[in-house]
């Protein structure tokens, strides 16, 4: 289990009684968000306000895997595909990335205005919902990645994507969304109980 705050990235080994620091972070760096591949040990990635860290032994080192050129104050967006690990997006530097040796080098998707969330989505072909200044836009896989179609005017911040469905969840404060076809279509979700802020999806356990 790993979470992070202004002092840096923390791992408990039991389930959140006792918790260790295994990344220290300078005023400089802000960690937006974290991603944990799972294995022996997991691979864990840092999203930054400046830029892309890696830990391959499940966080007892660190390195940077991508340096943004400015640092951004809100922060930068990471995924991965589940189905193959070593493929990453990230947005960095006004611009999407797309990585398929796990960071070892990157290639420019597309120019952006700002530094958007990236939602990654499987199914007929890999699909990345992609929340620019502008709203949401697709980028498909069988389009070859070419900048993307707008699919929702209003600006969003997605929440999650459910394991097993096409469902996406998002925000748009008050209030939650659900889209129920990959972001195609959006309504109200008034069943969900969560703020607009705050909501994760965790499959069942067998």
């Amino acid at each position: 289990m790993y979470a992070a705050n202004g002092a840096g990235i923390h791992r408990s080994a039991d389930a959140g009684l006792t918790w260790s620091q295994v990344y220290t972070a300078d005023s400089s760096v802000a960690i937006s968000e974290l991603a944990v591949v799972p294995g022996s040990p997991p691979t864990v990635y840092a999203s930054t306000s400046s830029g892309l860290l890696k830990s391959g032994d499940g966080g007892n080192t660190w390195s940077w895997i991508y340096q943004a050129l400015e640092a951004d104050p809100g922060g930068t967006a990471f995924t991965y595909n589940r189905l193959a690990p070593n493929e990453l997006y990230y947005s960095a530097d006004r611009a999407i990335m797309r990585s398929v040796d796990a960071g070892e080098s990157w290639t420019l998707l597309s120019d952006v205005s700002l530094s958007p969330e990236i939602l990654l989505l499987g199914g007929d072909g890999f699909k990345a919902l992609v929340v620019g200044e502008s709203g949401i836009s697709v980028w498909s896989e069988s389009d070859g990645w070419r900048k993307g179609k707008h699919i929702y005017r209003q600006e969003l911040h997605f929440r999650a994507v459910h394991p097993s469905n096409s469902s996406v969840y998002a925000s748009s404060w008050p209030d939650l969304l659900l889209s129920p076809d990959h972001g195609s279509t959006w309504s109200e979700d008034d069943a969900a109980p969560s703020d607009g802020e705050r909501l994760f999806l965790i499959p069942p356990i067998p």
